[in-house]
């Protein structure tokens, strides 16, 4: 997809905009120390960390650069793509119809390197929510703990899209929460689906939390 897209027009003014507003957010964090991202490549820490869409927005401004992260070669993978890139995070793009082979391999590369993965396991058109197996070959393959993460915003503005991406405001309270590492040994679509109710269950701790802060 050419640089020069909509999307990634769009995802570069997103990116410009966190760029600018990443220094003003209040980010707190929650989860054990040892599953949060170090601020380097330290090949003893990287993780796989597993996100829904609509939250990758948030987590790369809340963190800076630094992850290694997959963008779907879809329209809508254009969007995120520029996002991440402008936040200085290194993309690898392609899906399971274009370039996704290549784009795993970039992406196992990276993280045996001690990089760590941020990778969206829902979509990449939807259903919100639902997690694919893909994340499981990748933290199977870099032998990799996979570390399911959310974050929410508040103030927040969210795009019409399936995903509703979260682009906080100025000053906005950011609360990431990250999951216990999750097993991968078992089938790959059970483990998709332990993720999946792993995410829930920390998007509704993270609204609970944030509901109830002044």
């Amino acid at each position: 997809m050419p640089e020069t897209a909509p999307g990634a027009i769009l995802g570069r003014l997103i990116g410009l905009y966190l760029r600018v507003v990443g220094p003003t957010l209040r980010v707190h964090r929650l989860g054990r120390r040892g599953a949060r991202p170090a601020p380097s490549p330290d090949p003893a820490r990287a993780a796989v960390y597993a996100a829904l869409h609509g939250d990758q927005a948030a987590l790369a401004g809340s963190h800076g650069g630094g992850f290694a992260t997959l963008a779907s070669a879809s329209r809508d993978g254009s969007l995120a793509a520029s996002v991440l890139r402008t936040l200085g995070h290194r993309v690898h793009r392609g899906s399971s119809s274009r370039g996704g082979a290549s784009a795993l391999l970039g992406l196992r590369r990276a993280v045996r390197g001690g990089a760590s993965a941020l990778v969206t396991v829902d979509g990449p058109r939807g259903p919100r929510g639902r997690a694919a197996p893909g994340v499981v070959v990748l933290a199977r393959a870099t032998e990799r703990p996979l570390v399911p993460v959310v974050a929410v915003c508040r103030p927040v503005v969210r795009l019409r899209s399936w995903d509703r991406l979260q682009i906080p405001l100025p000053f906005a309270r950011v609360l990431v929460i990250y999951g216990r590492p999750l097993g991968t040994s078992g089938p790959r679509v059970k483990v998709a689906e332990a993720l999946s109710r792993g995410l829930a269950r920390l998007e509704a701790r993270a609204l609970r939390v944030l509901g109830t802060q002044p």
